[in-house]
């Protein structure tokens, strides 16, 4: 009995806590110091790695933001002090958010795009994220392109810097006139921030190239299409040789449910490139699937 129940501690099938109390601490013991010493301490550190994951998922971005603030404050204060008036004005857009926007505020009120060009860190910084994406040979200064969800807009100024323009729409006011200010200041003039739900917007433009980065579906539940409907809303206002640069939410990327999705739009696109990206937030917390997707032209039915 007592082998079996250590055991199922020694496999993570059971809590020390438990164990004890039904073995009582002196024999739990005894089977500490009999057991396998490279099983015993793999299943400590596994132990370890558990409740440090379960405290960041907990407290991270009460550790988090304070962290990327102050980084940000030293780097420009440091490095980069001709933003200072920039992030001031950005602070304001954020507390003004804080205030003013009724649905959910993503990063906790901090910034979730980041732009090192701008001292800005994020939750997700815009050249980190590009140099990862690898897709330098699909911008080119000709094109057209559109960012859905465009946040902060950060990654949309810095596309702009390699394609001819960029449209870049979100329905929070506030963090698109952080875009707005940060086009001014940079005076990028190729980009246009609409305020407005792709999900619902006039779209009478065709585009070379489309990014929808994680916001087929939300969070915060103010999406109103399907995936089905999101994709095929993409292709309607692709260019015949477009591409979408499509992202995963972190829980998708080890989904089945997520797999056959990307599976029932091959009839509008071929994959051309899919990448799995690490997210790290102080620790691992799982993959997101980037894929850049080919259009295909749709079979007219006789």
């Amino acid at each position: 009995m007592a082998v079996s129940e250590f055991n199922a501690f020694l496999n993570g099938e059971k809590p020390a806590g438990k164990l004890i109390r039904e073995l009582g601490f002196l024999k739990f013991l005894l089977c500490l110091l009999q057991a396998d010493k490279e099983v015993l301490l793999r299943r400590i550190h596994r132990a370890i790695n558990n409740r440090y994951t379960l405290f960041m998922k907990r407290h991270r971005n009460k550790i988090l933001i304070p962290l990327l603030r102050t980084r940000d404050s030293l780097d420009v204060s440091l490095f980069k002090r001709k933003m200072i008036p920039l992030h001031q004005k950005l602070k304001g857009h954020l507390e003004s958010q804080g205030r003013g926007w009724g649905s959910h505020i993503y990063a906790g009120g901090y910034y979730y795009q980041g732009w090192s060009d701008i001292g800005i860190r994020g939750f997700r910084e815009t050249n980190k994220r590009l140099k990862e994406y690898e897709i330098d040979n699909y911008l080119s200064p000709g094109k057209y392109a559109l960012d859905i969800g465009c946040n902060s807009g950060f990654l949309a100024l810095k596309i702009a810097l390699k394609v001819r323009h960029v449209d870049a729409v979100d329905f929070n006011p506030f963090i698109v006139n952080m875009g707005r200010e940060v086009q001014r200041v940079l005076g990028i003039k190729n980009v246009n921030f609409v305020i407005d739900d792709f999900s619902k917007m006039k779209l009478d433009k065709k585009y070379d190239l489309v990014f929808s980065l994680a916001n087929h579906q939300t969070g915060d539940k103010n999406l109103n299409l399907s995936f089905i409907e999101h994709m095929e809303r993409i292709h309607g206002i692709l260019k015949e040789d477009g591409y979408l640069m499509f992202e995963s939410h972190t829980p998708e990327s080890k989904d089945p449910n997520f797999i056959r999705m990307i599976e029932s739009i091959t009839h509008l696109f071929r994959i051309e490139k899919k990448k799995r990206i690490p997210q790290y937030k102080l620790n691992y917390i799982g993959d997101r699937l980037f894929y850049v997707l080919a259009k295909k032209p749709v079979s007219k039915q006789i």
